[in-house]
């Protein structure tokens, strides 16, 4: 597999660091011996066992190898992908298997047993229990985006992490001189368990990196596999690439559903008649006596920047094509509905577990959509249920400002004189000829999710708008406050929620967390990110 030099450069400062922290964390009296592999590992614990006068080693072999062994596979993959230039024995494979047999033989001079019994039998047993603390991975994937840095991230927070478990348990083993095994393995214990817990999370957020990935690749051979569209003709090529033929293929949609509309422009479900493939299709009407010579370029530049945008949870932007005055934008996924009428809905049919359950995932999944947004420097300004889109109980962030900016174009006023968005779910500081920052969209979103919150603990929309007296939430920061914190804590994670959400809510700018501050909040539960279910 190809090595990424980026990954390269990254990899190496850290496995260079780490040899020399396990080194000092040894410390000069202990002669750190270099092993390397599995068979060197069989080979020293062998004759480890002999000296201590354990005379029935294959069990322990077993339990130990196994449980060493997936670790050093997953640190052999990293290797094969990014430091290749390496021997297994320099690299992160090899410092898995010098450090896993360090703890063994310097366990062995300080753990205390009963006598004439070797010490080696307990000590194994409590580490095996460090080892298989390590989460799950499919090897083929962990080679897989060598010079991404988003996806090889969370793989370096594991490796770092284990390693530091390694010298916690070391730490542990120093301090208690002549512990018994009993001892040692109840102090162990907590470490065991949340370093379990800090791997799997790292875990999750890398299957999570991986799927986006490829989704990016895909995305971006299908671009440089499909023409540019700048007007109609060219759609067929697009929509048959493997026709085979230079004959016209006449291009129809059909229309199928209607998915919204508003004041500028209509959403509906389209098929293109020939190849039955489907596509969201926004319509957006602008008057052609006005603004002739600005149209197609406003156009161009906005379907370009929805096409910087690509994330999991944000709808992809196809192509656009136009039909006399009529600019249709092609987009996918093809939504069952909206959060807004899903939200209705979960009230209507009494909250049933089937719709509620998905939703504490669509929280994190959201924030981290609007964080890579910012990210790219692009700033959502209309976030509202109706903004957010439901495909397979799947939260799609879409309409980054394309209907209201070309509804602009009709306006006399100028941009800056125009306030953008919904009112309702617009941030206080939203003024005319005031800049807007991108924590103007952090409040909308902790509006938002103020109400998923509200259907999560089996209320209605409308109870909520009720209780805080206006629709308008600038109007009723205090009221939402009292709203929110009235229902009781069933978990931490409704904590939390309700203490972020409060936060995004704030009624001054400074006060507010940025989202990528949100998204790391938020970051320390998995349950409110859809990789639990990859």
């Amino acid at each position: 597999m190809p090595s990424g030099s980026a990954s390269d450069g990254t990899w190496l400062s850290l496995l260079d660091e780490k040899k020399q922290h396990v080194r000092e964390s040894f410390g000069p009296d202990y002669k750190f011996r270099r092993i390397g592999n599995r068979r060197a590992f069989r080979s020293a614990l062998e004759k480890l066992c002999s000296r201590e006068r354990e005379y029935q080693p294959p069990q322990i072999l077993t339990t130990i190898v196994s449980s060493v062994y997936p670790v050093a596979q997953f640190a052999k993959a990293i290797d094969e992908s990014a430091l290749q230039h390496l021997s297994s024995e320099e690299g992160l494979e090899g410092l898995i298997w010098d450090t896993s047999f360090a703890l063994i033989e310097y366990g062995c001079n300080k753990l205390k047993t009963d006598p004439g019994r070797s010490p080696i039998r307990p000590l194994v047993h409590i580490l095996a229990r460090l080892f298989r603390s390590f989460p799950q991975f499919s090897i083929d994937v962990v080679g897989q985006f060598p010079a991404d840095t988003k996806v090889q991230q969370p793989l370096r927070e594991v490796y770092d992490q284990f390693i530091e478990a390694q010298m916690v348990a070391l730490t542990h083993l120093r301090q208690t001189a002549e512990a018994s095994h009993e001892s040692l393995e109840s102090m162990l214990d907590p470490h065991i368990d949340a370093t379990n817990q800090q791997l799997e999370k790292a875990r999750g957020l890398h299957s999570l990196m991986v799927k986006q990935a490829a989704e990016d690749l895909e995305r971006k051979r299908a671009e440089q596999s499909q023409p540019g569209l700048k007007d109609l003709s060219q759609l067929p090529d697009l929509l048959h690439p493997h026709s085979g033929s230079d004959r016209a293929i006449p291009v129809r949609f059909i229309s199928k559903r209607v998915l919204g509309c508003g004041s500028y422009a209509e959403v509906d479900e389209v098929a293109e008649a020939s190849t039955g493939a489907l596509y969201a299709r926004k319509c957006i009407h602008i008057d052609p006596s006005k603004s002739a010579g600005r149209r197609e370029e406003e156009v161009k530049k906005e379907v370009a920047i929805m096409q910087k945008l690509r994330h999991m949870h944000i709808t992809t932007v196809l192509f656009h094509a136009k039909f006399g005055e009529t600019y249709s934008i092609f987009m996918t996924p093809v939504a069952d509905c909206d959060l807004q009428v899903f939200l209705k809905r979960c009230a209507e049919e009494k909250f049933p577990t089937r719709k509620t359950k998905h939703m504490n995932r669509w929280f994190g999944c959201l924030m981290d959509a609007l964080a890579y947004a910012h990210k790219c420097k692009i700033k959502h300004q209309d976030i509202k249920p109706g903004n957010i889109l439901i495909k397979e109980n799947t939260p799609y962030l879409s309409d980054f400002g394309l209907a209201k900016d070309f509804a602009l174009l009709d306006e006399s006023a100028s941009r800056s004189e125009k306030i953008d968005g919904s009112v309702m779910y617009r941030a206080p500081e939203v003024e005319p000829l005031k800049e807007r920052g991108r924590k103007a969209d952090v409040f909308s979103l902790g509006c938002v999710f103020s109400e998923m919150f509200t259907v999560t603990q089996e209320k209605s929309v409308d109870d909520y708008c009720n209780a805080r007296g206006s629709p308008i939430y600038k109007w009723c920061l205090p009221s939402v406050k009292t709203w929110l914190e009235r229902f009781e804590s069933n978990s931490k994670l409704d904590d939390l929620l309700k203490d972020e959400i409060l936060e995004m809510m704030q009624e001054k700018a400074d006060d507010r967390p940025t989202s990528l501050e949100a998204l790391n909040i938020f970051k320390r539960y998995n349950a409110l990110f859809c990789v639990e279910n990859l």
